[in-house]
């Protein structure tokens, strides 16, 4: 309700499961890296390798966030909301572990 009026919706389209999933997993990506920054900025970068296998696997499961947001994104008759924050939630985890890859390749 916004400004003290109701909200209808005449449509019987609906948020795609898929969606929503990814959004959920864009969440938990995007608060695992966070953790994992934080925890390689007070080790001043000698956290170890579980750190590092931890930062692989939150790739993956980015990734897997991506595919989620754009099997969701391709249903028809569905609102787009949910998979849309998925897929930029994913997408910049991906982006931010193709550049920490990248930076460590070259630097």
């Amino acid at each position: 309700m916004l400004n003290g009026k109701k909200s209808y919706n005449f449509s019987d389209k609906t948020h795609p499961r898929d969606g929503k999933l990814s959004m959920v997993i864009g969440i938990i990506t995007v608060a695992v890296i966070l953790f994992l920054a934080g925890w390689s900025i007070y080790y001043k970068g000698h956290s170890g390798r579980l750190i590092g296998l931890l930062g692989i696997i939150d790739m993956i499961v980015a990734f897997v966030g991506v595919v989620f947001a754009i099997a969701g994104l391709s249903k028809e008759d569905s609102l787009y909301l949910f998979p849309r924050i998925g897929l930029l939630l994913n997408g910049i985890v991906l982006l931010a572990f193709i550049a920490l890859l990248l930076a460590g390749l070259f630097l």
